[in-house]
């Protein structure tokens, strides 16, 4: 059995029962809570593959911070539990070491932000009002807009969204969703591939409609129909014509899908920057997110291995070939194996230059087919 920081909610967000006061955040642990970086008490199950102590770091283990724990228990809820906000300040928290009080205040800060919106609100519950209002809330009167730099984290990160009032689709959207559901208009992510697009929902048409309106948070909620968004598509895919957008994309996103796409957004720009640390505390929510996906495997057991953790690495290796034995990449990996026994064997560190690491890492993910059953 382990021990867990229980919550409750204050408002729309939420303190810890416990509190310990962090000394400084610059040098902050990776575990948040003590000076080791690592856990000293026991590990249930569904944990057996993180190590929380020395005497505990068992063949294939990888650490495990308090917030990890806190994201896994919000994805572990049923569909219709999971607080996606919640869940995206836990991701924050765990990469950019937040304390506790930041996570709060952002928190509190989305809760009074979509709060504010009830006294602008429409009296009359059209979806076109609805919509223009909290178009008019968000982005004119509060000032939120589409960030142009497409590899800075912090526009995916909520913390820096709701400070800098700049964000990308899935963040905006995030708080856009908030405030539509909160209120009585539901929306839900969909999945069109490379943006992320919002989608009223409770019309009373079918859900793959031609009378669906899409909302683009990333451009200031602009309104689109389903001829609209494939002419849309087909501009993101470079395309002269017109491209019919398949069902899938037009269906509602699962809460887990919306927050695998954002971790692999993240994941995509830290390995553009070369920031491998950053792009291992990422892989390692993808893997508690979606377990049985190889690929993450794969990039976990590489980015260990760059870190001089060898027998982790070599067991998510081996993990990755038992369940793809005739992938592409087999040659590529096969030769680090290789490398990852030699050096097991005769000690010593692997220097390989990060940048050159990231390159390999950004064209294996080309190869990548997204898993569809999150």
């Amino acid at each position: 059995h382990y021990e867990v920081e229980r919550c409750c909610k204050i408002g729309s967000g939420f303190r810890h029962l416990k509190s310990r006061q962090l000394s400084g955040r610059s040098n902050a642990p990776r575990s948040f809570w003590d000076t080791s970086g690592r856990y000293s008490f026991g590990c249930p199950k569904v944990f057996a593959s993180l190590y929380f102590s020395e005497q505990d770091n068992e063949e294939g283990a990888v650490p495990c911070s308090e917030a990890q724990r806190r994201f896994y228990e919000e994805i572990s809820k049923p569909e219709d539990e999971i607080n996606l906000i919640h869940a995206s300040l836990y991701i924050a928290q765990d990469d950019l070491r937040l304390s506790d009080e930041d996570v709060v205040e952002t928190s509190e800060e989305i809760s009074r932000i979509v709060a504010n919106f009830e006294k602008r609100k429409p009296t009359v519950d059209y979806p076109m009002r609805i919509i223009k209002a909290v178009n008019k809330y968000l982005y004119a009167e509060l000032g939120f807009d589409g960030a142009s730099e497409w590899r800075d984290s912090r526009n995916v990160y909520l913390p820096y969204v709701v400070r800098r009032r700049l964000g990308y689709s899935v963040s905006l959207g995030l708080i856009y969703r908030e405030i539509c559901n909160t209120h009585g208009f539901p929306v839900e992510f969909v999945g069109m591939p490379g943006h992320f697009m919002l989608r009223a929902l409770g019309r009373g048409e079918p859900a793959d409609s031609e009378m669906d309106l899409y909302i683009d948070p990333y451009r200031q909620g602009e309104v689109l129909l389903r001829l609209e968004m494939e002419h849309r598509l087909g501009s993101m895919l470079q395309s002269s014509k017109r491209v019919e957008l398949e069902p899938k994309f037009a269906e509602a996103e699962t809460k887990r899908r919306t927050l695998y796409r954002m971790l692999r957004s993240l994941k995509r720009i830290y390995l553009h920057r070369a920031q491998l640390e950053s792009a291992l505390s990422v892989v390692d929510k993808l893997n508690l997110l979606d377990p049985t996906n190889p690929f993450e495997k794969r990039d976990r057991g590489i980015l260990l291995y760059y870190f001089g953790k060898f027998e982790s690495a070599r067991h998510d290796l081996e993990m990755y070939w038992a369940l793809k034995t005739s992938a592409p990449d087999n040659l590529l990996l096969r030769e680090l194996f290789r490398e990852i026994k030699r050096v097991g064997v005769q000690g010593g560190r692997h220097r390989s230059h990060a940048r050159t690491l990231s390159q390999t890492l950004l064209g294996l993910l080309k190869h990548e087919d997204e898993p569809q059953q999150l």
